[in-house]
């Protein structure tokens, strides 16, 4: 038995992957436009209920069969636009960024990528540098639903009356909504990414196919209802936005208007709305739309990527026309031969695309393995030998040590003496501080060695050297938590230093973070105390500032010397990924090893954070005190005009603010000569 054809509902196809290639493409274009993954949420759980309901009552439901037309439909395509996206991130990729591409391949080959975007990603964050499979969550979303859903459908066709089909989904679409609205408060990535979240839109969709609802043959219901859910879908892509929680309430535009309009439609009766969305040329673009939602995506991402900033108009319309013209292409070539079974043929390399249509499942599991291989291999290292040709295998290298001695979370418990020092003497030292403070200990090796020091590293993420009557915060997506773990592991910090006799305490941390930046929202870490008036970084820097002071004095009264380690200067780019993009594959065929000026790499002087310039001009003063000494690396990564993370031909920082072991080797022996004046006094 076969489906009777619906051109309205590949229309609804058209306008739901439109919606999110101009949302894509340029947010302005169509600022609800991600609604259109809804309004395929709603259609995939009517046809897909449709077929199974059909076949589980005339008893001639096959799960084997269910699951090898999915592989018919889904599949071929969505390999062949694997093998497009790995060979251009091979060739315009860094290696970062292609290892988590790797990521994202593998996650999606097993559709779970929802679930590890759902960890790391804002959907809605404006960047280039998104993930070129970052639109393949829906189709994990989709395929999880599958795995469970002819299962449930047995059940209720066993143990469900028409009324009982009415309870079910009252509970089912009432609970799956009501955790989307109140994780979009929460979680909003997991509320946007997750199955829970999202089921409650396939739901809406499969219960239009059963006898849920009554069936309407008024044509002037039709109209009426097929009227409202258009102007509900075109609501939903106009006035919805990213600005919005979503999905949530903010879902039902659309799901409600998809469900009119495939509901009024449900018995052939059909109005004006059905139509329209019945004429050919949105039909058409409803055929190619599943090979149009995985080509467009990856384009943009790639077009965006390579040129670092939004799409002019010429290039939106470039971009545009080659994702339809991609999308033909895979829909003709691509997905309409795979599903249709062809007869056997003998076998040679040239038939063997009929092999796989002969045998879907044998064929999808090794190309699934093949891709699998890959992609794990690619995220290792991000095929790293690309760029064996620059002669730094160290490039996102850290401190040997940060495993053992560098502490994060709620942990509060300090790093082991043993295994956290270069014990060159008998003198004591204690390097205290955040991340900063950990790649700064492979730059104090030789200081350490020449002058007999056995210093210890003890580092924990995002917690500054400081202790003192006030609360450390935390902002993360707005939500602010208490960062208790910092004091109390800090106060055990100084009962360290006074109970092992330390003589010289060397701080280091990511100052800039706790002055004043101009913004009105809290920082990413930020203080309180009793007589703060505000969750900002003026008060932030007041209270640094105070308690540090306080903090470094006492320490010289207890006859510790006191080391500053100034903040390394923080880039508004990524250092390594903006050399190595004028060192990629692609970019190294088409200019002839003439490579593209990378000024764009440096940090002009005069655009140094205010804050950082606070920091150094409160560090300094401290360092006038007697016992104290302040490094300023600022002024040996800077020139009149600019600040550069390239040093002596090799890139010296990780990221846009830490320093790899490269970076470490450059301050070596800086340090080696300048540090010593901070207690031969």
């Amino acid at each position: 038995m076969k489906t009777t054809y619906r051109p309205d509902i590949d229309g609804l196809r058209a306008i739901a992957v439109l919606g999110v290639l101009l949302y894509h493409l340029d947010h302005n274009l169509c600022p609800g436009g991600f609604t259109g993954v809804d309004i395929f949420f709603v259609i995939s759980g009517y046809l897909i209920t449709s077929i199974l309901a059909r076949e589980i009552n005339a008893k001639e439901f096959s799960l084997i069969r269910f699951y090898e037309r999915r592989i018919r439909r889904i599949l071929p395509a969505y390999f062949f636009l694997l093998l497009f996206t790995t060979i251009l991130g091979y060739l315009l990729l860094t290696p970062e960024p292609l290892e988590q591409y790797g990521k994202a391949m593998s996650n999606s080959l097993v559709f779970i990528s929802n679930f590890l975007f759902a960890g790391n990603v804002d959907y809605f964050e404006k960047t280039f540098d998104s993930s070129p499979l970052l639109h393949m969550w829906s189709l994990s979303v989709e395929e999880q639903f599958y795995l469970l859903w002819p299962l449930t459908m047995i059940l209720l066709a066993k143990y469900c009356s028409n009324r009982r089909y009415v309870y079910f989904f009252l509970i089912f679409l009432g609970s799956s909504l009501i955790a989307s609205e109140i994780l979009t408060v929460y979680s909003p990535k997991l509320a946007f990414f997750m199955i829970y979240s999202r089921a409650w839109e396939l739901g809406a969709g499969a219960m239009i196919a059963l006898p849920v609802l009554p069936n309407i043959s008024s044509q002037k219901k039709v109209e009426i209802l097929s009227a409202i859910g258009i102007v509900l879908i075109f609501a939903s892509l106009i006035f919805v936005n990213d600005t919005l929680r979503f999905p949530g309430i903010s879902a039902t535009l659309a799901v409600v208007g998809t469900v009119l309009i495939i509901y009024s439609g449900k018995s052939g009766v059909l109005g004006v709305v059905h139509r329209f969305l019945s004429l050919k040329f949105i039909v058409f673009i409803g055929l190619i739309s599943y090979s149009l939602y995985l080509w467009h995506w990856p384009v943009i991402a790639y077009v965006k990527n390579y040129l670092g900033r939004e799409l002019r108009f010429g290039e939106i319309v470039a971009v545009a026309l080659f994702s339809i013209l991609a999308a033909y292409v895979s829909y003709k070539w691509i997905e309409t031969p795979f599903r249709r079974k062809e007869r056997p043929r003998p076998f040679t390399p040239l038939n063997l695309r009929y092999r796989l249509i002969k045998r879907p499942f044998a064929g999808a599991f090794v190309v699934s393995i093949i891709l699998l291989a890959v992609s794990i291999s690619i995220s290792l290292d991000g095929l790293s030998f690309r760029f064996t040709h620059l002669n730094q295998p160290d490039l996102y290298s850290k401190n040997p040590f940060r495993d053992e001695c560098h502490v994060s979370g709620s942990e509060t418990e300090l790093p082991g003496s043993e295994s956290c020092v270069y014990d060159y003497g008998n003198k004591k030292a204690i390097l205290w501080g955040d991340s900063h403070a950990d790649h700064y200990m492979p730059a104090l090796e030789t200081w350490a060695e020449k002058d007999h020091i056995s210093l210890r590293q003890i580092s924990k993420s995002a917690c500054p050297p400081l202790v003192g009557d006030f609360t450390v915060y935390r902002s993360f997506d707005g939500i602010s938590t208490k960062y208790g773990t910092c004091l109390s592991s800090n106060e055990k910090v100084l009962a360290t230093i006074d109970n092992e006799k330390t003589e010289v305490v060397v701080l280091a941390g990511r100052w800039e973070t706790y002055f004043a930046n101009g913004m009105i929202e809290p920082p990413e870490t930020y203080f309180i105390d009793s007589e703060a008036v505000r969750q900002d970084s003026e008060e932030t820097e007041r209270i640094f500032k105070k308690y540090f002071t306080e903090m470094v004095f006492k320490l010289t009264e207890n006859a510790h010397e006191v080391i500053i380690l100034g903040q390394m200067p923080e880039f508004p780019n990524h250092p390594p990924e903006c050399y190595l993009e004028a060192e990629t594959p692609f970019k190294r065929w088409v200019y002839n090893d003439i490579h593209p000026s990378t000024d764009i790499c440096s940090l002009a002087v005069d655009m140094i954070e205010p804050s950082l310039l606070r920091s150094r001009e409160f560090l300094q003063q401290l360092g006038s005190m007697e016992n104290v000494f302040f490094f300023d690396p600022v002024l040996y990564m800077c020139n009149d005009s600019s600040c550069e993370a390239k040093q002596n031909e090799k890139i010296i920082y990780r990221d846009s603010n830490h320093l790899n072991l490269e970076g470490a080797r450059f301050l070596r022996p800086i340090l080696a000569e300048i540090l010593p004046s901070a207690y031969r006094l």
